[in-house]
C-alpha cells in the first residue's frame, strides 16, 4: 500500500504490481507463512531496553539466529505476576532486503514493514471491538487471527480446510478461549460470523509499534540520530565563531577610534594579547574540568545491559517490584521472595557476577500475602565501570574566637 495515496497492489509478486509513479513510501504486510509470531511474559520497560530482553531471551523464541533476523516487540495491557503479555513478531532480514530491492527498482525508497497478522487488531479496533477472532483467505490458505484486549497474540495459516469452523475451534482453544466472536473478510465465508467492511491489507496503515527492524537498520538509525547530533553541534560552533568574530571585528572598529598614536596601541595590543592567554589558560581549566566530569556522566556499561542481567539474574521464586537506576549511584533493587533462601540465592548470583560490584542486602522482612509467607527485601548494587559521583566537599567552619579577655 502507497502511503501519499493510499492505493492498494495486489499481485503474484513485485513485477506485476502496478505502483504510482510519484509513490516515494509504501507499508508493506508480511505473511503469516514468512512471519514468527511468540507471547512471552517480560517486565515493564522502555521499547530500547524492550528490544534488549528480547535479545536476552532470543533462543528461547525462535528458531533463526537473531543477527540473521528484523523484529518487533509489543507489551499489551495483559499483566500478571509474571509480567507483561509482550507481543514478538521476526522474519529473516533476506526477505526484507529482497523485498525493499524490489520496490526501489519502482522508485518506492521508504519502505515500513509490518507482520499482516496484527492488522486484525486494528481492523477491529475500527468497529469498537477489542476481542474476537479474524478468518481470512488468502490464495490456498486461511489465516486465523486472535485478538486479545486490542492485540493480536496469535496468528496461524491452513491450507484450505474442509471445515473452517474446526480450525476456529483449535485456534480459540489454543489461547484458552472459546467463546470469541467471530469476524471474516470479504473473501471468507463463516457462518454467524460479521463481516468486515475493511481488508486486512487496508488496516496495516492504522497499525502502530509493529515495525519489523534488523539490528543492522537500528544501528544505522542510531547513526543518523548521532550525524545529525553532530551537525548541529558544528553549527552551533560555527555561529559561536562568527559571533566573535562580529564582537572582534566591532571591538577593532571602536579601538581605531579611540587609539590616537602607536604606544597607545602597541599597549591596546599588548593588553590583548594578555587576555587572549588568560582566556586559553581558562579555556585549559574548563576542558580539564569536562574531562573529569565526563566518566561520571558516561559509565562503561548501559543501563539496559544492567537491567537486563539483573532480571536474568533473579531466580523463579523471585520478584522485582523496582529498580532505580541513576547515572553514578548505586543501583537499588526491590522484590519479593518466596524463602530466603531465593534471596540468598539472588545476592549471590549478582556477586559473583563481572558486571557489579558491592552487592549489598539493605532491608529484609517478612510478611504475608493471603496466607503465603513471603520475604520483601531491598539491596544496592553497583554497576561495574559506572563511575560514582563526585560528592561536594563541606566547606569548614572557621573555629570561633572567645571573646574577652582572660583573667589572671
Amino acid at each position: 500500500m502507497e502511503l501519499s495515496t493510499g492505493q492498494k497492489s495486489v499481485g503474484a509478486d513485485f513485477a506485476s504490481v502496478s505502483i504510482n509513479a510519484s509513490g516515494k513510501a509504501a507499508i508493506v504486510g508480511i505473511g503469516r507463512e514468512r512471519t514468527f509470531l511468540k507471547t512471552v511474559r517480560l517486565p515493564k520497560v522502555g521499547s530500547d531496553d524492550l528490544r534488549q530482553l528480547v535479545f536476552v531471551q532470543w533462543k528461547s523464541l525462535f528458531p533463526i539466529e537473531e543477527a540473521d533476523a528484523a523484529f518487533c516487540a509489543h507489551q499489551t495491557s495483559d499483566v500478571n505476576a509474571d509480567g507483561v503479555l509482550t507481543v514478538v513478531a521476526a522474519v529473516r532480514t533476506s526477505d526484507l532486503i529482497d523485498i525493499r530491492e524490489q520496490l526501489g527498482s519502482k522508485g518506492i525508497k521508504q519502505v515500513r514493514f509490518v507482520p499482516i497478522g496484527v492488522s486484525a487488531a486494528a481492523a477491529l479496533a475500527a468497529i469498537g471491538v477489542a476481542d474476537g477472532l479474524v478468518i481470512d483467505g488468502n490464495g490456498s490458505q486461511t489465516t486465523f487471527d486472535l485478538v486479545a484486549g486490542g492485540d493480536t497474540v496469535l496468528s496461524r495459516s491452513v491450507l484450505h480446510a474442509e471445515s473452517a469452523e474446526i480450525e476456529a475451534k483449535r485456534t480459540l482453544l489454543a489461547d484458552g478461549q472459546s467463546t470469541a466472536q467471530v469476524f471474516t473478510t470479504s473473501n471468507v465465508a463463516f457462518p454467524g460470523a460479521q463481516v468486515l467492511a475493511t481488508d486486512l491489507l487496508s488496516s496495516l496503515a492504522d497499525v502502530s509499534g509493529h515495525d519489523l527492524i534488523s539490528r543492522l537498520e537500528q544501528g544505522k538509525e542510531l547513526a543518523a540520530v548521532t550525524k545529525k547530533n553532530n551537525r548541529l553541534s558544528i553549527y552551533f560552533l560555527i555561529a559561536a565563531v562568527l559571533l566573535l568574530a562580529v564582537v572582534l571585528t566591532q571591538r577593532f572598529d571602536e579601538e581605531q577610534v579611540v587609539v590616537n598614536g602607536e604606544a597607545k596601541w602597541a599597549k591596546r595590543v599588548s593588553k590583548a594579547r594578555s587576555n587572549r592567554k588568560i582566556a586559553e589558560l581558562e579555556s585549559k581549566k574548563q576542558t580539564d574540568f569536562t574531562n573529569l566530569l565526563d566518566p561520571a556522566f558516561e559509565p562503561g556499561q548501559r543501563l539496559s545491559d544492567a537491567l537486563a542481567t539483573i532480571t536474568v539474574a533473579a531466580p523463579q521464586t523471585v520478584w522485582l517490584s523496582g529498580v532505580n537506576m541513576d547515572r553514578g549511584r548505586p543501583i537499588q533493587i526491590r522484590g519479593t521472595a518466596l524463602t530466603n533462601e531465593a534471596v540468598t540465592q539472588f545476592v549471590n548470583t549478582l556477586g559473583g557476577s563481572e558486571r557489579f560490584r558491592d552487592v549489598q542486602l539493605v532491608n529484609a522482612s517478612t510478611a504475608k500475602i493471603e496466607q503465603t509467607e513471603v520475604v520483601n527485601f531491598t539491596m544496592n548494587v553497583t554497576a561495574v565501570a559506572n563511575v560514582p559521583l563526585p560528592k561536594p566537599m563541606k566547606a569548614k567552619k572557621a573555629a570561633s574566637t572567645s571573646k574577652g579577655s582572660d583573667k589572671s
